[in-house]
């Protein structure tokens, strides 16, 4: 079993995708238009930002092997990663910096959670796993405590800074 490519570009493009949207989000859109239906407006745009900035890397950088290392898909913004990462930053991000930093920590956790499940699924490949366990309910379980590790380290680090 092979190893599932590790997306350093699509994370990149991730962040900045989130970085764009929230700038276009909180600066060109005037506020009169920011009511319910503005929301519905994340997920399309976010897939157009993650073919355009896609295309844009392979024009500036023809000779890399992009390709090869795709796991998400642009179509869907990223299998819905950008949308949520976006909405979360636009809520909780009150200036340019904390943009940054929200964009930069969430795509460094897409990141880790990738490299943690690509790990798991290779030690499961080479070591004993019970035959109900093998292949994708292992990896569903595994998400599921990265998601109450993940929570549980942004609830800290919320407690830590005092924020609300």
């Amino acid at each position: 079993m092979g190893k599932k490519p590790l997306p350093v570009f699509q994370i990149l493009i991730m962040f900045l995708a989130v970085l764009l949207l929230w700038a276009f989000f909180s600066f060109l859109i005037p506020l009169r238009w920011r009511m319910f239906s503005f929301f519905f407006l994340f997920f399309p745009l976010s897939s157009l930002a993650c073919i355009a900035l896609e295309r844009l890397f392979k024009w500036l950088f023809p000779k890399l092997p992009f390709d090869e290392k795709k796991v998400f898909s642009p179509l869907t913004a990223y299998d819905g990663l950008v949308p949520v990462s976006l909405l979360l930053t636009f809520v909780l991000a009150g200036a340019f910096s904390g943009a940054l930093v929200l964009s930069f920590f969430f795509a460094a956790g897409n990141l880790t959670a990738v490299l943690v499940l690509n790990e798991i699924r290779r030690r499961a490949f080479l070591e004993q796993v019970p035959l109900y366990l093998k292949g994708n309910p292992l990896l569903l379980i595994s998400m599921g405590l990265l998601s109450l590790i993940s929570t549980s380290v942004g609830i800290m680090a919320f407690r830590l800074l005092d924020a609300h």
